[in-house]
């Protein structure tokens, strides 16, 4: 099992993305690109080749105490895993290429 580890971090004007918020489409879409782009770049620095099929663990670390639902912040990953496919890690992040995204 080969393995690659990608580390995007909430900076350089990223935020977290939670299912909860209720934005406007344009901030939204511009949140998105940021933590797309930061996945597309990082896999691209990472050299992560083209696969076939993936599974993909995102781990969430919060800088704050406090109480949060971690799947709340599952629009950041979605985001990160387009950034991937965007890198040309997968073909697309459907189940045929992506067994699972936790």
């Amino acid at each position: 099992m080969r393995e690659w580890s990608l580390t995007l971090t909430a900076e350089g004007g990223r935020k977290w993305m939670s299912l909860n918020d209720r934005t406007h489409y344009r901030p939204k879409a511009a949140m998105t690109k940021l933590w797309r782009t930061a996945a597309r770049d990082a896999a691209t620095a990472a050299r992560v080749p083209t696969l076939e099929r993936a599974t993909i663990t995102g781990y969430i670390y919060k800088n704050r105490a406090g109480r949060y639902d971690p799947h709340n912040l599952f629009s950041t990953l979605k985001a990160a895993i387009d950034g991937i496919v965007d890198a040309g890690v997968l073909e697309d992040d459907d189940h045929t290429h992506l067994r699972a995204a936790i």
